[in-house]
């Protein structure tokens, strides 16, 4: 499945078996300026899973009101942010806005959903803020960090592992112990969980800086761009 979005305010969703368009969301007042779906995490997506197969039994469709089978997706919500200075989550079953937020002051041009399961949310923009939110708790903001000078483009948590990573990993009980103690080795016993509360920025103002969400904590600055910084994007390693 593919979702994008426009200037037009909307956003669209589309079946990449019929490349058409099967839904139309409405609901942002300016540009739209950045999507991403919500990995469903893997205890909800088998108990999903279970209650489809069991739909599928009875009707051969299994598509939702949408057009979106949230089993094959792997997610059933996606958020969005908006120049509207609002960020918005959608239901991709019923195709409505779920929930808003609207902490920022300014255009929100950068999110980011922890893809390795779904838990946090981090939103970004003109204001120079960066806003963290527990997604599984209620939707709360749990962090904001501050600390860019100027307008931030880009945000990003760690990335999952590649699928070679995870064939690696799949090898057997004495790998993945391998694996573990070569993690704990580089220093923290806590690493690899620890890790996952990382999140890196980037903005206007030349930076980069990395960042714990839990603790609100900057742990370094990067400053060698001589200009904005666009994008970012932090390895699972």
């Amino acid at each position: 499945h593919l979702a994008s979005s426009s200037s037009d305010l909307s956003i669209k969703l589309w079946d990449f078996s019929t490349y058409s368009c099967v839904r139309t969301l409405r609901g942002h007042d300016h540009t739209i300026s950045a999507l991403s779906f919500i990995p469903t995490p893997a205890s909800q997506g088998s108990h999903q899973n279970n209650n489809n197969n069991h739909h599928n039994n009875e009707n051969s469709s299994n598509n939702t009101s949408s057009g979106i089978d949230s089993s094959i997706a792997g997610a059933t919500f996606m958020v969005s942010a908006s120049r509207d200075q609002t960020v918005k989550f959608w239901d991709l079953d019923t195709g409505f806005c779920d929930h808003t937020l609207s902490d920022h002051s300014d255009w929100v041009r950068c999110l980011a959903v922890r893809n390795t399961d779904g838990g946090l949310l981090a939103t970004a923009g003109n204001d120079q803020s960066i806003f963290v939110y527990n997604i599984t708790n209620g939707r709360k903001k749990i962090s904001q960090l501050n600390g860019h000078e100027h307008v931030i483009e880009s945000v990003a948590f760690i990335t999952s592992a590649t699928p070679a990573a995870l064939a690696e990993s799949s090898g057997g009980k004495d790998k993945m112990s391998s694996m573990r103690k070569k993690v704990t080795t580089m220093g923290d016993k806590n690493n690899e969980e620890s890790r996952m509360n990382y999140l890196v920025s980037g903005g206007r103002d030349r930076s980069v800086r990395l960042w714990n969400v839990l603790t609100s904590q900057c742990i370094s600055v990067f400053k060698y761009h001589e200009n904005w910084v666009r994008s970012v994007l932090l390895h699972p390693s």
